[in-house]
């Protein structure tokens, strides 16, 4: 297993990648926002999310093997909100990214007294996991789960800076 990615909770997911691309020369960033109807079966503390009734904005960037996600909550209850609202910006969670051995992995550690905090199915073809692994570790941590043949329906809605051309997902 290895950390791929970087989520950091934020207020304007947008200003902050344009922060990160001048202070660090980060990017380029691309922009994607996370509602139904691209998500579905969601829940929030083992309680299902109504028609999966929130939205967060994210920016993503690379930078070597990691992927940075910036995490800007619009509305409804969500795990970052929550932590937005307990803790201010900062750093969410690391994430293994898909793996293979998801179910077992959240087995043992349920087993252990460790419960999925958030879940839910993003554009139709991957399953996240975020672990409420707070205490134990130090902050969340990430898996997921891809479904074999499916295509996510969701979509880039724009990037920073504008004139880099955006690969395909």
């Amino acid at each position: 297993k290895r950390i791929v990615q970087v989520g950091i909770v934020v207020e304007d997911a947008e200003q902050v990648a344009r922060q990160y691309s001048e202070l660090l020369g980060v990017g380029p960033w691309s922009f994607l926002h996370f509602k139904p109807p691209h998500l579905a079966d969601c829940h929030l503390h083992g309680i299902p999310v109504r028609d999966a009734d929130f939205g967060v904005k994210a920016a993503l960037a690379t930078l070597g093997d990691l992927q940075f996600e910036l995490l800007e909550p619009t509305h409804g209850a969500s795990t970052h909100m929550e932590f937005l609202k307990m803790q201010g910006a900062g750093v969410h969670h690391l994430s293994f990214g898909g793996v293979r051995d998801h179910d077992q992995i959240v087995s043992n550690l349920e087993n252990e007294g460790i419960e999925p905090e958030s879940t839910g199915v993003i554009g139709g073809a991957s399953t996240f996991t975020y672990l409420a692994t707070q205490d134990e570790l130090g902050t969340i941590w990430e898996l997921g789960k891809g479904k074999p043949g499916e295509k996510s329906s969701l979509k880039p809605y724009g990037r920073y800076p504008p004139s880099e051309i955006m690969e395909s997902a």
